[in-house]
């Protein structure tokens, strides 16, 4: 029986103004979002040396670069700060690596669509800081629900930033490619929308065929703590500095 597939891959945000910095006495100098060029460098990086490894199936890679949810939910539980500190490490590299090309592409792709008006508006440092948060704390949160999982991917990071987005420019414009098809078969439509339409069909697609998953938990977790994040960290920019105006 063929099976339906949908799926929505955002890839840039149009409404967008060029990349300025954030102070009045800087307006209209040029400046590269350099935190989000960073996270995109280090995911290619990582996942170029671990393709080069002796990793023989998906599973094999799983253990060897992941977080085994049992083990690593015992951790967090223990009174052993080097076992606690170990956990968070392995969590932080499983953050930056990936299954395959595609699934870095794909999580690349969201970095790319929501990430530089997150980080002009935040500021680098509380950009870079909500990407990791969400990430790390949407994983803790899906080993505790799913404690025979094996986790490994930047998606809740990166649904993260999705939260984010959805918090500071919900009226944003995101262009990408709405991917239906059947089976194997996909046919990609391009779309332009605003941001809320756009992550709300992220959800429908999550919702609709990763049901029962553990992904779903750590997807829709990392988004509700990137929206969350999002709210107290402008919050806290706001006290100390003028925000941009998108």
């Amino acid at each position: 029986m063929l099976l339906p597939t949908l799926g929505i891959l955002p890839l840039m945000d149009t409404s967008l103004p060029r990349w300025t910095s954030r102070t009045e006495s800087e307006k209209g100098s040029r400046k590269i979002p350099w935190a989000s060029t960073v996270i995109i460098l280090t995911c290619l990086v990582a996942q170029l040396l671990v393709s080069g490894t002796s990793a023989d199936s998906e599973l094999e890679h799983y253990r060897l670069y992941g977080v085994n949810a049992g083990p690593a939910l015992i951790a967090l539980k223990s009174a052993d700060p080097f076992q606690i500190g170990a956990t968070l490490l392995a969590m932080l590299r499983a953050t930056f690596v990936h299954t395959d090309w595609i699934h870095l592409v794909q999580n690349m792709a969201l970095v790319m669509a929501f990430a530089p008006a997150i980080e002009l508006i935040l500021g680098a440092a509380r950009m870079l800081f909500l990407y990791l948060l969400a990430g790390i704390l949407a994983m803790i949160v899906t080993i505790t629900v799913n404690p025979e999982q094996l986790l490994l991917g930047a998606s809740a990071a990166c649904f993260g930033l999705a939260g984010a987005y959805l918090h500071l420019r919900p009226q944003g414009r995101i262009a990408g490619l709405l991917l239906v098809g059947l089976q194997s078969f996909v046919l990609p439509i391009p779309f332009v929308l605003k941001a809320t339409w756009a992550i709300l069909l992220m959800v429908l697609a999550q919702v609709l065929f990763k049901l029962g998953e553990p992904a779903l938990v750590a997807h829709l977790t990392g988004l509700s703590l990137g929206y969350l994040a999002a709210r107290w960290l402008k919050q806290s920019a706001n006290k100390t500095t003028t925000p941009a105006s998108l």
